[in-house]
């Protein structure tokens, strides 16, 4: 019923479905479909799921009136998108003709993976202005904090528990900290860059709130790889900007706040160091994902041009993303993969570089700053899978296509 009401909402009102999609990236709970072996990936169920499905369908009825159904927008990215779409449709039809890969399974985990670049699409077919481009980060920041708010009191209800003995999770499920962690750096480096660019003292003070909301968050996940991300970000983001005192305010608020947090979070963050051979005792984490990757080399070997397919191991059996991305769709799959990365870091550098307006150039940084939290992240997680980071990355992405046009029409009317 709810999904029959978001359709009916998309197509009557586009701008209130996608209010609808990011609630719903962000907030529907997960459900497992039976169970998988050892070696399996579990399939799991989100009511958002559906809802994505049926404003997709909403969207699709309305482009149909139009007499726009075949029309693909053409972006900065849409040629990278329909590459790897490619290449991971043919990877598992191979992977189930080998038998790696199990039919309805690898199915399922193949729309799942096709349903990131449906966002995108619903995204800039539906958002046309930089105002309606405000509106959407403005929401997004907005839920982000709840989310963040929701991991704190998360942390005092059930602290000391199973629940939060792997981090804070937040909505995210139970085991989900790294992945949550990856979702608050992108939300950090927005509220970063938007608070160099919004001079009112009030906004600004809010900014600060936020800000400060969501780092005690990102520390209470417990997550090395998501500490290191925000660092690497925050460094990258200088280096764009060439602000050194931007830099530096940022990284004393952060000692400050690794400071006066609990111990067992200064002496995790005191352990990465670990990670650079010669440096201390490397963090048995960081070993396990190492001999994985290892591991996976005989197999890659073995299905050198299109993998083994999607789905066709855990999603925790491989935590780095490149050698996960290079398992299970090859090394064809790896590279139209760093192709699709590449296309997306340049369309975040032409917003960086091709405009005047601050709130466009603002949220080129952000997104480029976010984009490199994440390619540092996937050496710690399969990021580039992971649904509740991937969403919401997406759906950011589409706006950042939005912005990208206006900036490509603007040129062509001047």
């Amino acid at each position: 019923m709810v999904a029959v009401i978001a359709a009916i909402v998309t197509f009557l009102r586009p701008e209130a479905g996608l209010v609808g999609l990011l609630v719903a990236m962000l907030f529907s709970p997960d459900f497992m479909v039976g169970k998988a072996a050892i070696t399996e990936r579990a399939i799991t169920f989100r009511a958002s799921d559906m809802l994505i499905m049926a404003i997709g369908f909403g969207w699709m009825a309305k482009l149909a009136i139009k007499k726009e159904i075949g029309m693909i927008v053409k972006t900065p990215i849409t040629r990278a998108i329909i590459v790897f779409s490619v290449i991971i449709i043919l990877s598992t039809l191979q992977g189930i003709l080998l038998g790696t890969v199990i039919p309805h399974r690898g199915f399922l985990f193949l729309l799942k993976r096709l349903q990131y670049f449906l966002i995108f699409f619903m995204v800039i077919n539906n958002v046309r202005t930089e105002k309606g481009v405000r509106l959407c980060t403005i929401l997004f920041l907005i839920a982000g904090i709840i989310v963040a708010v929701v991991g704190m009191v998360q942390q005092g209800l059930y602290k000391g528990t199973e629940v939060t003995a792997g981090g804070i999770t937040s909505m995210f499920g139970v085991g989900q900290a790294n992945t949550l962690g990856g979702f608050l750096v992108l939300e950090l480096l927005l509220i970063i860059c938007l608070f160099r660019i919004y001079k009112r003292e009030k906004v600004r003070l809010l900014l600060c709130v936020a800000f400060l909301i969501v780092l005690y968050s990102l520390l209470l996940t417990h997550s090395r790889g998501s500490y290191v991300s925000f660092a690497v970000a925050i460094a990258a983001v200088s280096f764009l900007t060439k602000k050194a005192r931007f830099a530096v305010t940022v990284f004393a608020v952060i000692v400050v706040a690794v400071i006066m947090s609990p111990k067992e979070i200064s002496e995790e963050i005191a352990s990465i160091r670990g990670v650079i051979p010669g440096l201390g005792t490397r963090p048995p984490s960081w070993e396990a994902r190492v001999e994985a990757a290892r591991a996976s080399i005989p197999k890659i070997i073995r299905y050198p041009l299109l993998g083994t397919g999607v789905s066709s191991i855990r999603l925790d059996a491989i935590d780095i993303q490149y050698f996960h991305e290079a398992r299970e769709t090859g090394l064809i799959g790896l590279g139209a993969f760093l192709f699709l990365l590449i296309s997306v870091f340049r369309m975040g550098i032409s917003l960086l570089k091709h405009s005047e307006d601050p709130f466009i150039e603002m949220f080129g940084l952000a997104f480029l700053g976010g984009l490199i939290g994440l390619l540092v992240h996937s050496f710690a997680s399969a990021t580039f899978y992971t649904i509740r980071t991937m969403e919401p990355f997406w759906f950011l992405a589409g706006l950042a296509a939005v912005l990208c046009m206006k900036i490509e029409e603007a040129k062509g009317e001047a």
